[in-house]
């Protein structure tokens, strides 16, 4: 009987359980990942925005779609229409703010594959939108944007607006936007954004919590907050990645100029063995120096000033090194 009771008891969990989980994935929710690519020279600004949007709120997208255009189905006609003519021009005309991304104001926006006299070339670029109005399919839409970058502003990585630009697309303006489309009362707001810059710039202002790195050319960080706050300098001589990657060289070859110099003062002193070992120190120094340029842990300045103290350090060692020995 006890059996049966808790065979019972979790039988009756489970029922409460699933229709739980169950709403909670068919919930609304808006999805932007996003990405930015950052050549300084030439010049180029770029990156591409797509927005997943998935529960009743893309029902309601769709239904409004083709009440604008006055069908009872989405074709690709339509679908692109909708993309060239009303969510392009909320992007390049900074409709509710819908014009940055991060620091960039984007001043061209376009479907991913591009279009031919106003046709989409890929209807993956509207996936989801074609077909049944009634449809509650989830619908992705993939944007390549370009623009200008905003220098030595603190900037949000994603505004909290650009989510519901390919709604604000067919509103008058940001007021009416809960009343067409009430389901985003209650969506859910996700992102995941990252940047990757090659050229003497570098990202300021980096808050916990956000994945980043130096790499020789540039930098690159990644954040799923779109609230995270950063900011951009052109040019900062103290910050620039590739300017503390030359430093590193520098550094590098300084030690084996030490190395050189006091080898040569003890020459036929130290032995092959001693040599090797003084190597080692230097080439474990280097490794060391150059994972903590990469992974990004200190401020350019503090990673300055290791550099310094390593080379002091490096000489100090040397000289007791090779004076042990080849006395």
């Amino acid at each position: 009987m006890k059996r049966i009771t808790v065979a019972f008891i979790i039988l009756l969990a489970f029922s409460l359980i699933l229709p739980v989980n169950s709403a909670q994935s068919a919930g609304n929710t808006i999805k932007i990942d996003s990405d930015l690519q950052i050549l300084e020279y030439p010049a180029v600004y770029g990156g591409h925005i797509t927005w997943t949007i998935s529960g009743e709120i893309a029902k309601e997208l769709r239904k409004a779609v083709a009440e604008e255009y006055h069908v009872n189905a989405i074709d690709l006609a339509t679908a692109s229409h909708y993309f060239k003519q009303k969510l392009e021009p909320v992007i390049e005309k900074n409709k509710s703010g819908c014009g940055y991304l991060s620091f960039v104001r984007l001043y061209r926006a376009d479907p991913l594959h591009d279009d031919t006299h106003g046709i989409l070339n890929d209807a993956g670029d509207v996936e989801g939108l074609i077909g049944e109005v009634n449809s509650t399919s989830t619908i992705t839409l993939k944007m390549l944007v370009r623009g200008e970058p905003l220098e030595n502003q603190n900037v949000v990585i994603i505004p909290h607006n650009l989510f519901y630009a390919p709604f604000l697309a067919l509103v008058d303006n940001e007021s009416q936007l809960f009343v067409k489309f009430p389901a985003l009362k209650s969506t859910y707001l996700e992102s995941s954004h990252y940047e990757v810059m090659a050229g003497f710039g570098n990202f300021e202002n980096m808050p916990a919590g956000l994945t980043s790195y130096r790499f020789i050319v540039g930098e690159f960080f990644m954040s799923s907050d779109y609230n995270h706050v950063v900011r951009y300098s052109r040019f900062d001589p103290l910050e620039s990645p590739l300017l503390l990657f030359i430093l590193f060289l520098v550094a590098s070859y300084s030690f084996r100029k030490i190395e050189n110099y006091w080898a040569s003062k003890n020459s036929g002193k130290v032995g092959p063995v001693q040599e090797r070992n003084a190597k080692y120190v230097i080439l474990g120094t280097r490794i060391g120096l150059l994972v903590l340029y990469f992974i990004y842990l200190f401020s350019g300045l503090i990673y300055l000033i290791l550099l310094g103290a390593s080379v002091g350090i490096m000489f100090i060692f040397l000289r007791w090194y090779y004076g042990k020995y080849g006395s």
